[in-house]
């Protein structure tokens, strides 16, 4: 299961229309940003982002569609039927779905059948292993205020949290774009391959590139420990184990969720 990434060329029309109706939206106020710099407009886009479904629901109707279209088997989608009862609708009409340990619970039941279901896919030494998380993509080079929230973790930072530690490494993470209005992809694909290389070098770590989100999850869920990264999908595994009661190094500045 390899994420989409769709790639929006927005025209003068479009752009014009979202800017003097929803200025204060999310995308009004990027857009607003980047006409006044005189800057051509693309949207990268990755239409599997679990940890935002899961934790601050901001797929909207077209996307949930297809999502269930596209990977009708996954975590993503089986969360989505299992939380609304197979009534899509309320879904739909419901965008704002309060983060409670019922939903910790129903998302973490489900991570454990998928990695049970797909165990063959997990390195046979997962439990005895570390997972890192890195968040690669649009957080490496991107100027938007969400992009530089998440920068990724300094290499010599992972290195010293993790100097006592003797276990074997593994690392997830691929390039992921959430909305990023930006030119540059070329160069963060660049520089994001990079340092993912330099920190495999520094941790003599395995890259595990499933290309599959899912999959990467479980690996994080099922460690001995996971190095929580940036963004809501680390987040996501982060919650997930601490409701299973597993150890996760929350690392430096890595926003927290309460949850209800």
């Amino acid at each position: 299961m390899g994420e989409h990434l769709f790639k929006y060329n927005f025209d003068e029309n479009k752009i014009n229309y979202i800017i003097n109706n929803e200025p204060e939206s999310f995308m009004g106020k990027i857009l607003i940003e980047k006409k006044k710099n005189n800057e051509s407009i693309y949207i990268y886009h990755n239409i599997y982002r679990l940890g935002d479904l899961v934790l601050i629901n901001n797929i909207d109707v077209e996307q949930t569609k297809m999502l269930l279209d596209i990977y009708p088997d996954s975590i993503a989608s089986k969360f989505i039927l299992e939380k609304t009862n197979n009534n899509i609708n309320y879904y739909y009409e419901n965008p704002s779905i309060d983060i409670s340990n019922e939903t910790i619970k129903i998302i973490s039941n489900i991570a454990l059948k998928y990695a049970e279901d797909n165990i063959n896919l997990l390195p046979i030494d997962i439990n005895d292993s570390v997972i890192i998380h890195l968040r690669l993509g649009d957080v490496i080079a991107g100027n938007v205020s969400h992009e530089k929230a998440k920068r990724p973790l300094e290499t010599n930072y992972i290195k010293n949290i993790l100097k006592m530690n003797n276990d074997k490494k593994y690392i997830i993470g691929k390039c992921h774009y959430d909305f990023s209005v930006f030119n540059d992809y070329d160069k963060c694909n660049k520089l994001s391959q990079e340092y993912l290389n330099d920190v495999i070098k520094e941790l003599n770590a395995i890259h595990l590139n499933s290309d599959n989100a899912d999959i990467d999850l479980c690996c994080g869920i099922k460690c001995k420990l996971f190095v929580q990264g940036r963004g809501n999908y680390s987040k996501l595994i982060k919650l997930i184990r601490n409701y299973l009661n597993l150890e996760t190094i929350e690392c430096e500045e890595a926003l927290k969720i309460d949850i209800k």
